[in-house]
C-alpha cells in the first residue's frame, strides 16, 4: 500500500493502515486498481469473499481472481449462461403467473430483476444445455410485445434499430425537462439520429391549455418533418391533473395517448414512466408492432390521425 502511494508521489493517510489488517488465516485477494485489498476466509464448508465497495474495483477482483478461485475449488460445478429479456408494462407477479406452466429442465432457472421502470427476466441455463433456445422462445411468446430488448435494454435496442433503419428524430418535451434527450444521449449512437430537440418546463391549469400545447407540439414536429426530412417526431405534453399526452408523429400518421398514473410517483419516477412509455411507442413503431401496448401500471385513452 505504501509503495502504491509512493508511486503516486503521495503520502499514505494513517487511516488507510486499517486496510492492511486482515483476519488471521485469511487468503489475500489483490486489488490491482485500488489500495484496499480483499480477502477470503473459510467458515465450516463455505468460502466467504470480502472486497472493497467501489464497483470498478469489485468487478475486476471478481473477474480476475474470485471466479477463477471458485472454478479451481469447485471444478464439478457448471457455469450457467444467462439469457436476458428486458420488459416493460407487466408486473413481476403477472410474469410469474404467465410462466407457471413452463417446465424447467434440471439445471435451468428463471430469475427477475426489478428496477423501475423495467423488469429484467433472466433464464439461467447450463452452457451445454440443449433446451435453452426452445425454452427462451416459449418465454418470449408469453411476454409478447412487452419485451423492449433482448440481451440489451431499451435504449441500446433503439440505437441499433435507428442505425439499421436510418431514421432521424425530432423531440419536443413539455413535462420531462429534457429527460428524453438526456436518456437517449447516454447511448452515443443516438446523437446522430436526434436531429432536433425542444425542451420546455410547462405547467398548465386547464385541459384546454394542455390541448393547445399538444397541438402546438404537433404542429412544430410536422414543420420539422417537412423542413429537415425527419422521419419521426416524439412529444410529451405538459402535465394536467395527473395526465400527460404522449405523441408519435410519422409520415404514416400520428398516434397520441393520454396517460394517467394509477399511483403517486416521486418526480423522478414519474419522469421515468413518461419517458419509457414515449420511447416504447418509438420502439413499437420501429419494430412494426402495435403502437399502443399493454401497461398494467397506468390508465390511458388513445387517438390516431
Amino acid at each position: 500500500m505504501k509503495a502504491k502511494y509512493e508511486k503516486l508521489n503521495r503520502e499514505m493517510p494513517a487511516a488507510n493502515l486499517k486496510q492492511a489488517m486482515l483476519p488471521e488465516g485469511a487468503e489475500l485477494i489483490d486489488n490491482p486498481v485500488g489500495t484496499a485489498y480483499g480477502f477470503a476466509i473459510k467458515l465450516n464448508r463455505s468460502w466467504i469473499f470480502f472486497t472493497p465497495g467501489v464497483s470498478s474495483e469489485f468487478k475486476i477482483m471478481v473477474k480476475d481472481q474470485i471466479l477463477p478461485r471458485l472454478q479451481v475449488k469447485y471444478p464439478a460445478n457448471q457455469s450457467l449462461h444467462c439469457f436476458r429479456l428486458f420488459t416493460y408494462g407487466l408486473s413481476e407477479s403477472s410474469i410469474s403467473d404467465a410462466f407457471q406452466h413452463l417446465t424447467l429442465p434440471q439445471g435451468y432457472e428463471i430469475g427477475y430483476r426489478s428496477s423501475l421502470p423495467f423488469i429484467e427476466v433472466k433464464l439461467f441455463a447450463p452452457e451445454q444445455g440443449n433446451s435453452a433456445l426452445t425454452l427462451l422462445a416459449e418465454m418470449e411468446t408469453l411476454l409478447g410485445d412487452n419485451i423492449v430488448g433482448k440481451q440489451v435494454g431499451l435504449t441500446d435496442n433503439l440505437a441499433s434499430m435507428l442505425i439499421q433503419q436510418n431514421k432521424k428524430l425530432a423531440i419536443v418535451e413539455q413535462s420531462t425537462g429534457g429527460f428524453v434527450v438526456n436518456w437517449l444521449n447516454q447511448q452515443p449512437a443516438h446523437s446522430e439520429y436526434v436531429v432536433s430537440a425542444s425542451v420546455k418546463n410547462t405547467v398548465v391549469d386547464t385541459k384546454t391549455d394542455m390541448d393547445a400545447l399538444v397541438k402546438a407540439a404537433s404542429d412544430q414536429l410536422q414543420r420539422l418533418n417537412a423542413t429537415l426530412d425527419i422521419q419521426i417526431g416524439l412529444f410529451s405534453s405538459a402535465l394536467h391533473d395527473g395526465t400527460v399526452t404522449l405523441g408519435l408523429i410519422t409520415k404514416e400518421g400520428q398516434w397520441n395517448q393520454h396517460v394517467q398514473f394509477k399511483r403517486v410517483y416521486s418526480h423522478d419516477d414519474q419522469r421515468w414512466v413518461i419517458v419509457t412509455v414515449l420511447l416504447d411507442m418509438l420502439r413499437r413503431y420501429l419494430q412494426g408492432v402495435a403502437i399502443f401496448g399493454h401497461y398494467e401500471s397506468i390508465n390511458r385513452s388513445f387517438g390516431k390521425s
